[in-house]
């Protein structure tokens, strides 16, 4: 079994609105094919589908006054259309991908979860397809509504599934001590909730992120990796490399490993 999160940062623009990377994706869904028939698992990133219009209307903040309520249906019109745009090109690949939105299968409370239910992945896969999943707005029994970033759906996954790899596909080569922007800023090899300390937590300037950018990925993160036997943050935007790295080769990038190791 197979994890794979194709970050918001690689599949879209995250600096200009509804602005999805075709060209990336369809190299990313190229690298994946050859692992369509092993129980593999997609979830993606909203980008600038989601988080641009998120961040105007505060949905990170729950629901607080009726402006919100405008905001909630944009949001997710926005990221099914971009679902869709990922749907086309993973099945132009040759991945028999469908869809499975968040809201038909986890419920959430004050932004965490609640109800998770596994049998639609469970049924999809024992049919020879490759379920897809993504972060989206979604309602909240405390918040009115919650953002479910698609890292938050990689931690419940692996929880359920114990995959034998976990990627997260980023903008970034993996997790640095600094902001990756800064020439001095050095890539950790590996990265552990005993051990982490510095890393490149901010979103560009002018980019909106709810989601926490690499701080919120690594708090996932860890999760994922205590359910996984090997969790990797890697770079999207150098080709070959995801395949490299589901192939079982090493490749650069950041390994996170679980408390204790």
């Amino acid at each position: 079994m197979r994890l794979v999160k194709l970050g918001g940062s690689v599949i879209t623009d995250k600096a200009r609105p509804l602005a999805f990377r075709s060209r990336v994706t369809r190299r990313l869904s190229r690298e994946l094919a050859p692992f369509k028939g092993e129980g593999l698992i997609v979830v993606h990133g909203a980008g600038s589908f989601g988080h641009v219009r998120a961040a105007e209307y505060g949905l990170a903040r729950g629901m607080k006054d009726h402006r919100q309520v405008e905001g909630t249906a944009i949001v997710q019109r926005d990221v099914r259309d971009l679902n869709l745009r990922v749907l086309d090109v993973l099945i132009e690949a040759g991945i028999p991908a469908v869809s499975l939105p968040p809201a038909t299968w986890l419920e959430l409370k004050d932004g965490r979860m609640v109800a998770f239910d596994a049998v639609p992945f469970q049924r999809a896969i024992a049919r020879g397809l490759v379920p897809v999943t993504f972060g989206d707005v979604l309602m909240d029994t405390e918040r009115g509504v919650a953002i479910a970033s698609g890292d938050l759906l990689m931690a419940g996954l692996a929880a359920v599934f114990k995959p034998d790899l976990s990627v997260f596909v980023t903008g970034v080569d993996g997790v640095y001590d600094g902001e990756p922007a800064d020439p001095g800023a050095r890539l950790l090899r590996t990265v552990s909730p005993d051990g982490a300390q510095v890393v490149g937590t901010t979103a560009a300037e002018g980019v909106a992120d709810v989601t926490g950018s690499m701080g919120g990925k690594l708090a996932e993160a860890f999760q994922v990796a205590a359910s996984s036997k090997e969790t990797w943050i890697i770079g999207g935007n150098s080709p070959g490399r995801l395949r490299s790295l589901m192939e079982g080769r090493r490749v650069k990038g950041t390994r996170v490993l679980p408390s204790g190791r």
